[in-house]
């Protein structure tokens, strides 16, 4: 579970800016919201507003960018350093992250790391076994690895054969190291990124990767639940393996090559539709290519199927723009699935980006889980929330408030700019 993310100088975020998901004492009702863990209480959701180009796409990537620096060992520190472009001191500094969580082991972890274009600089590991911090090791470049005192593993033949553009952390995937393992797979398995398009095939191939994952038997079954009840007409999902005789190759593609679309090709998703006589009665069934499902079908079929993983193992997920090409009375549906203790019975969390303000007036929100993301004159990005502004009573109408301008994150826009010439060569 997630209890902050903090960043700075990273895109347009120049200055620290931390994401709580912690619980605001003073703020009451829908109590079924917050997970109550030992020693904390969090947020299930958090959903997060702003005009375009305000910062709210950034923060995913912020969130992807460390992810891929820990769970990726061959990920480019060059791709991943991306300071501040509009703050010239900010131009040259290192980027900073720090997430603090608490893994499956029941135990509070504090990671933190900052890197420039070609090195890491700085890299630490706490966890909280008690009340108190206690390191599993620090790293600044050029130094020796600090190592705590409850550290367990070899670190030594590691450090000698360290990337200075490498996490210590990301070396987990290639070295047993037994006080690294549960925080490494936190990172890998439970700490989920995805930023929607229309035309994202990778979605699609997760859901293609989850039900052919054994341990989760009713993943497809699932899924197709879900697709009913969200009446898309779809009856239920047939997933088809190929085998690799079944690929028609031309005789002189090289091997590489081959197995590149055969990886990618391997699996193939169908759905199944009723067919209707002249009285409305189902006479038989008929079988389509996902392909030929509307965007909005396909990007349920992928958020349904990321959505389910994250609910059956207890997972963090990030989501830019949730709301795109589904109806609102859907995503309401959606974000009721991690509200709810019932339906949310591993304690997922859900963090998204939307402009969908009718969520505002749904009731779903306490004031504590609505997140603004706003620029300032700099252009740089500044995260607050509907809890930090005082006097804002528990049943305003929030949709109104934040339409007018109440609490920022909306365009200021001035309907008579929108007078253009047209006139030809000026004239």
């Amino acid at each position: 579970m997630l209890i902050s993310f903090s960043v700075s100088n990273f895109r347009s975020i120049s200055e620290k800016q931390t994401i709580s998901l912690q619980r605001v004492g003073k703020i009451q009702g829908l109590p079924d919201n917050v997970i109550k863990c030992t020693g904390v209480e969090l947020l299930r959701t958090i959903i997060v507003y702003g005009r375009n180009a305000s910062g709210k796409s950034n923060l995913l990537l912020a969130m992807d960018t460390l992810k891929k620096l820990v769970s990726n060992p061959e990920y480019d520190l060059t791709y991943a350093y991306n300071p501040n472009k509009l703050n010239r001191q900010k131009q040259n500094q290192p980027v900073w992250f720090e997430l603090v969580f608490i893994a499956h082991d029941g135990i509070k972890y504090k990671y933190e790391l900052s890197y420039d274009s070609d090195k890491i600089l700085n890299e630490s590991l706490y966890h909280y076994p008690e009340k108190m911090p206690s390191k599993l090791f620090a790293r600044e470049f050029n130094r020796k690895i600090s190592l705590g005192t409850s550290f367990k593993g070899n670190i030594i033949e590691i450090e000698e054969k360290l990337y200075q553009k490498d996490t210590l952390l990301s070396r987990v995937a290639f070295h047993k190291i037994d006080s690294l393992i549960v925080p490494f797979i936190f990172f890998t398995r439970h700490f989920i990124t995805h930023s929607f398009s229309l035309y994202e095939r990778g979605l699609l191939e997760h859901f293609q990767r989850t039900a052919s994952n054994t341990s989760l038997p009713h993943h497809v079954d699932n899924v197709s639940k879900l697709l009913r009840i969200a009446d898309t007409g779809i009856t239920s999902l047939e997933i088809k393996e190929f085998k690799e005789e079944e690929f028609n190759f031309p005789q002189d593609m090289d091997e590489k090559t081959r197995k590149r679309i055969i990886a990618k090709n391997r699996f193939k998703i169908y759905v199944n539709h009723n067919i209707f006589d002249e009285e409305n009665k189902i006479v038989d069934t008929v079988k389509f290519d996902i392909d030929e499902e509307s965007a909005g079908t396909i990007k349920l079929l992928s958020l349904a199927s990321i959505m389910l993983d994250c609910l059956h193992d207890g997972d963090v997920l990030f989501v830019d723009e949730l709301d795109k090409s589904l109806h609102p009375i859907l995503t309401k549906s959606l974000i009721r699935i991690f509200n709810n203790p019932k339906t949310n019975p591993n304690n997922a969390q859900l963090i998204f980006a939307t402009h969908d303000v009718s969520l505002l007036n749904s009731g779903m929100f306490r004031r504590d889980q609505i997140l603004i993301s706003e620029k300032n004159l700099s252009g740089c990005t500044n995260y607050y929330s509907v809890a930090d502004f005082k006097g804002v009573r528990k049943n305003i109408p929030l949709e109104k408030y934040y339409m007018n301008g109440a609490f920022g994150g909306i365009p200021v826009i001035n309907d008579y700019d929108f007078e253009f010439d047209f006139t030809k060569n000026g004239k």
